[in-house]
């Protein structure tokens, strides 16, 4: 849409220009004291609308948080960028929530600020790939930078994981990528990848399978994964801990959160199985199974690979539910 006065009420706004940083110096917030120096840094303004008492917001914010680094990490104070990526604070500014006729939240807005043509978000998701994907057909010269997605996270597959696994105290996390809490595992701002920074955690090897697109299925064979998410801790050479591999709980066996893993990893030396089974040797591990599977527990050890399909449609109905809050959270009363 077009707003023939923005330009004028903008530039009248003579107002002090300051940038803060909530998270990384790559996240950009503005506010009602500097809209006009703010917007007027690039042709083009990808802007986020929020609300501290939105939980959708704080839903999307580490969605947003990568859409940052990815769009301005690659800025030069010497060159008009193609885009920016900005957020501000929809409830606290209402001159700059009138200006994009903001009444819920969140909201997405791209300005074109050479013409003042306002485009509103119009993708089904929110997530990372449909953000870029939108960028990209409004503003095909921005392009993201990846080079500052440094993973301390190694990818493996069944060719580099018994050399990777070799190394001392090197954690595996098993997953699929259409699980939610993972599906962006790869970038910066995911838990996982945060807790590599950790400072108690320096002397651990991160590593991570994401088991529908790479070859593991030897791997997963030899350890008996049958559940997803789950984990393996290698302490050395002979012995390891595994976590959650064997749940056949419907309730919690889709469930492994960092939360549960900084649990795990803070619990590493205790023998409860509530925080995983040590072993010595593979052989120890199928002697395991194989009494266990004797003793009638399919509860907790199940076939191997038997829950990935069960795990889909668990995450399918997820999937519907979060549509289903997402309509009612929008709804205006």
């Amino acid at each position: 849409m077009k707003i023939p006065f923005i330009i004028g009420i903008i530039i009248s706004l003579k107002l002090i220009y300051a940038i803060t940083s909530d998270v990384t110096p790559y996240i950009k917030e503005f506010d009602d004291t500097n809209i006009a120096p703010t917007l007027e840094k690039s042709r083009y303004s990808f802007i986020y609308f929020y609300s501290d008492s939105c939980g959708y917001c704080v839903k999307f914010n580490p969605d947003f948080e990568n859409l940052s680094l990815l769009y301005n990490s690659n800025q030069s104070s010497n060159t008009i960028p193609d885009i920016q990526i900005l957020k501000t604070n929809a409830r606290a500014n209402k001159r700059v929530s009138q200006l994009f006729s903001i009444n819920r939240y969140p909201s997405l807005r791209l300005l074109d600020f050479n013409t003042k043509e306002i485009f509103n978000y119009d993708k089904d998701k929110r997530d990372l790939p449909s953000l870029i994907e939108f960028i990209q057909q409004r503003v095909p010269d921005a392009v993201p930078d990846y080079n500052h997605f440094q993973s301390n996270v190694n990818y493996l597959d069944d060719s580099n994981f018994d050399l990777a696994t070799t190394k001392p105290n090197s954690l595996v996390i098993f997953t699929l990528s259409f699980l939610l809490d993972w599906k962006d595992y790869h970038y910066p701002n995911h838990p996982y990848q945060r807790l590599t920074h950790h400072e108690s955690f320096q002397h651990i090897n991160f590593s991570l399978v994401d088991v529908d697109n790479v070859n593991i299925q030897n791997t997963i064979a030899k350890y008996h994964i049958s559940n997803f998410p789950s984990l393996i801790y290698f302490k050395d050479n002979h012995h390891f801990k595994i976590y959650n591999s064997f749940s056949q709980n419907h309730v919690t066996r889709n469930n492994l959160s960092v939360n549960d893993i900084e649990t795990f990893l803070n619990n590493l030396d205790s023998d409860d199985v509530q925080f995983g089974t040590w072993y010595d040797s593979i052989s120890s591990l199928q002697k395991d199974i194989v009494t266990n599977m004797n003793a009638n527990a399919p509860q907790q050890y199940g076939k191997k690979g038997f829950n990935v399909n069960q795990s889909q449609n668990i995450i399918q109905l997820e999937d519907l539910d979060d549509e289903y809050d997402d309509v009612l959270n929008h709804i205006e009363l």
